[in-house]
C-alpha cells in the first residue's frame, strides 16, 4: 500500500496536469477567438448582428447597440434595466461576468412595442418600435402605378415606399401630345400624388414611346418634341410632381445624337421648373443605340429593365429562363449583375442605378428537355399562379443562379418570384450599394402579398429614435465591476504583493526546525507539500515562453516534479526513520 499510493498520487499529478493544460490551450483558444471577434467589430463587417446592422444604418453611428429589457411602469416614465457592455480588452469575459445592470427610467416608452439600445461609443440610448417599418435610407423602393389602377393606391404601404412612377403619359409621336388623354386626365385628379406627398414620396410621371416608328418619327420632328417637353413639364408642376421618368424603346439606329439632344432639352426645362427629378429608363442589354455616360450628369438615377420578348419572340431555341435573373447562369442570359458590371463600365456608379423587379410570370413552350431550351409563349398575371397553382409552393423549382421560381405543366415553364427569390434579389442590391429597386406593379396587397412581406423584412427597417433617461441608478455589482476595471493596475500590484509575501512567509517558516517538524510530522502534509511543489514546477514549464511546445513543457514538468516527489519523500522518510 506504501509503495502504491505514491504511484497513484503520480497519476493523480499526472492527469490533473493535463487538465491543467487543456485548460490553459482553450484559455488560450478562447482569447484568440475573443480578439479576432474585437477585430470584426471594430471593422464593422456587414454581417454583424441583426440589431447592430439596423443601429449602424438607421443612425449613421459606430458602435454596438446594446439590448435592454423593459420592468416596472410607473406614473413618472418606464423603469429599464440596462446591460452595459464590458470594455473591449483582455479582462472583457471577467468583467462580463461580474457586470451588473444599470435601472434607467425613460418617458415615452411602450414596453409592448419598444425596446431600448445604448451606444456605448456616443453614450447615447435609442428606442427601436417594432410595430413601426420606415423606409431604409438611401435605398429607393420604387413602384409602377398604371393609371387604370384609380384610386386602389389605399392597398399600398406608402410607409415603405420611396418612389412612384405613374403609368403613363405615352407620346403621340406627330404632335407630342399623350394618346391617352384619360391617363392624364387620371394623373391630373388622382389623390395619390397629394398623399404621397405627404409621406414624403416621390411621385413622378412616365412618358412611354414603345414603337420604332414612333420614335424615329419623334425623334426627327422638333416641333413633336418641344410640345410634348412644355406639356410633360406642365402637367408635372401641376401636381407638384417630383419628377419625369423617360421610357423609349426601342431607340431607333442612327438617331444616338437626336435622342440624347431630345434628353438635354427636357433637361434644361426641367431645371428652370423647380427641382425636378430625371429618371431614364434603360434596357439590361445595353443595346441602344445611345451612350448614357454622356447624360450620366443630367440623369437622377437609370432605371435598368429587362426586354427578354425582344430576345425571344421569334426563336424556338432560347435558353429558357425568368423575366429578370439575378445572374446570367449557364444560359449566359442579360441579368441584374451583368446589367451592373455593364453601366459600371460605362461610368455609371451603382448608386444612380435601379434594378425592375416584374411580379408576373413568365410562360415558355419547352422544346428541349435536355437542354432546357423553348420558346418564349406570354407573360402570365401573377393572381393567375395564385389561381392555377396552389401547391405552387410545394412543387416549384428554385433555380439560385437565377433566384427565380420554376413550374412545370405539361410542355408549358412557368417562371415567377416569391419571398426567397425576392431575398435574393433586395439582399444583392444592398450589398453592391444599388441605388434601389422598382416593382411592376404590386398594387393589390392581397395578391401581392409576398411581395410587400419582402419589403417590409428585408429593406425597411425598425424606427429608431435617441431619447435621453430621466433617472438613473447603477447596481452595486455594476459599479464593482466598473471599479475593477478602473484601478486595475492598482488590484494586480496588490494582489501580487501579497501572493509573493504568503509564499516568501511560508517558505521562511519552513527554515524553522519546530515548524518542519510539525508539518512533516504526518504524511498527508508531506504529500500536500511535494503535490505543491510538483504543480509550481508543471506549471512554471507550462507558462515558460521559451519553450514553444507545450506537451514538452509539460513532459519536463512532470518529470521534474517527480524527480522532486521521490526526493523529498525519500528525504523526509529517511529523516523520520532516525528520529528517536
Amino acid at each position: 500500500m506504501k509503495k502504491l499510493l505514491p504511484i497513484l498520487l503520480i497519476a493523480f499529478a499526472l492527469f490533473t496536469s493535463e487538465k491543467a493544460y487543456a485548460q490553459i490551450k482553450a484559455l488560450d483558444k478562447v482569447e484568440k477567438k475573443l480578439y479576432k471577434g474585437v477585430k470584426q467589430i471594430s471593422k464593422r463587417k456587414k454581417k454583424n448582428k441583426k440589431l447592430e446592422k439596423t443601429f449602424d444604418k438607421l443612425t449613421g453611428k459606430k458602435g454596438s447597440a446594446k439590448a435592454v429589457t423593459s420592468s416596472d411602469s410607473t406614473q413618472n416614465g418606464v423603469d429599464i434595466i440596462v446591460d452595459h457592455p464590458a470594455p473591449v480588452g483582455q479582462y472583457k469575459d471577467v468583467y462580463t461576468f461580474v457586470n451588473g445592470k444599470k435601472s434607467i427610467r425613460f418617458n415615452n416608452i411602450n414596453p409592448e412595442t419598444d425596446s431600448v439600445f445604448w451606444n456605448e461609443q456616443t453614450n447615447t440610448y435609442y428606442k427601436i418600435r417594432k410595430d413601426i417599418r420606415v423606409k431604409r435610407p438611401g435605398f429607393k423602393s420604387v413602384i409602377w402605378y398604371p393609371y387604370w389602377q384609380g384610386e386602389n393606391f389605399n392597398n399600398i404601404n406608402l410607409n415603405l415606399i420611396t418612389d412612384i412612377l405613374f403609368y403613363s403619359y405615352n407620346i403621340d409621336p406627330y404632335t407630342g401630345l399623350p394618346n391617352e388623354p384619360q391617363a392624364i386626365s387620371d394623373w391630373k385628379k388622382t389623390a395619390l400624388v397629394d398623399t404621397a406627398n405627404t409621406f414624403g414620396i416621390r411621385s413622378l410621371l412616365t412618358a412611354t414611346s414603345y414603337s420604332q416608328e414612333g420614335n424615329t418619327a419623334f425623334l426627327l420632328n422638333p416641333y413633336a418634341q418641344e410640345t410634348f417637353i412644355d406639356s410633360v413639364v406642365h402637367t408635372v408642376m401641376s401636381k407638384n410632381g417630383a419628377g419625369i421618368n423617360i421610357d423609349f424603346h426601342p431607340i431607333p439606329d442612327k438617331h444616338y445624337d437626336a435622342f440624347t439632344g431630345f434628353v438635354l432639352k427636357l433637361a434644361a426645362e426641367m431645371d428652370k421648373a423647380g427641382d425636378l427629378q430625371l429618371y431614364l429608363t434603360v434596357p439590361a442589354n445595353g443595346d441602344e443605340n445611345f451612350d448614357v455616360s454622356d447624360l450620366n450628369k443630367y440623369v437622377d438615377c437609370f432605371l435598368i429593365v429587362n426586354h427578354p420578348e425582344d430576345d425571344y419572340s421569334y426563336s424556338n431555341n432560347q435558353h429558357i429562363s425568368p423575366p429578370f435573373p439575378l445572374h446570367s447562369g449557364k444560359g449566359n442570359v442579360h441579368s441584374m449583375n451583368s446589367a451592373l458590371n455593364f453601366y459600371a463600365n460605362k461610368g455609371i456608379s451603382p448608386n444612380k442605378t435601379i434594378f425592375n423587379v416584374y411580379d408576373y410570370a413568365m410562360v415558355w413552350e419547352m422544346k428541349n428537355r435536355k437542354n432546357f431550351r423553348g420558346s418564349f409563349v406570354e407573360y402570365s398575371p401573377f393572381e393567375n399562379m395564385e389561381l392555377n397553382f396552389p401547391n405552387r409552393k410545394r412543387e416549384a423549382v428554385y433555380d439560385p443562379e437565377y433566384a427565380s421560381n420554376y413550374l412545370l405543366s405539361g410542355d408549358k415553364v412557368y417562371w415567377f418570384e416569391d419571398e426567397r427569390s425576392l431575398k435574393e434579389k433586395i439582399d444583392w442590391a444592398i450589398d453592391y450599394n444599388t441605388g434601389g429597386l422598382a416593382f411592376w406593379s404590386i398594387v393589390d396587397k392581397r395578391v401581392h402579398e409576398p411581395f410587400w412581406r419582402a419589403i417590409s423584412q428585408n429593406i425597411a427597417q425598425d424606427s429608431v429614435v435617441a431619447i435621453s433617461p430621466i433617472s438613473s441608478k447603477p447596481k452595486f455589482t455594476y459599479t464593482m465591476a466598473h471599479r475593477i476595471v478602473k484601478y486595475e493596475p492598482v488590484i494586480t500590484i496588490a494582489l501580487m504583493i501579497v501572493f509573493f509575501a504568503l509564499i516568501i512567509g511560508a517558505a521562511l517558516s519552513l527554515l524553522d526546525w519546530r515548524v518542519q517538524e510539525q508539518f512533516f510530522q504526518k504524511k498527508l502534509y508531506r504529500y500536500v507539500y511535494i503535490f505543491i511543489v510538483l504543480a509550481s514546477v508543471t506549471t512554471f514549464f507550462l507558462l515558460n515562453d521559451g519553450i514553444d511546445n507545450g506537451m514538452v513543457a509539460l513532459v519536463i514538468g512532470i518529470f521534474l516534479g517527480g524527480v522532486a516527489f521521490f526526493l523529498i519523500h525519500g528525504l523526509t522518510s529517511s529523516h523520520r526513520g532516525k528520529l528517536p
